[in-house]
């Protein structure tokens, strides 16, 4: 079994980064590319990289 840590300071180097989630249907194929064309319904923005360790810390 683990003991806690003991409160001290923390320091995050590093890049933070904003990572968005997008939402919605694959609505067909693109005429240019072998990729999807989705349909956007909704997006989530949230903290990525250096900025999501800090938030977990």
């Amino acid at each position: 079994m683990t003991r806690p840590a003991p409160p001290g300071t923390l320091v995050v180097v590093g890049d933070t980064l904003l990572d968005v989630d997008l939402v919605g249907e694959c609505a067909r194929l693109s005429p240019d590319a072998p990729v999807p064309v989705i349909e956007h319904a909704a997006e989530r923005a949230r903290p990525g990289g250096a900025g999501l360790a800090a938030l977990l810390a």
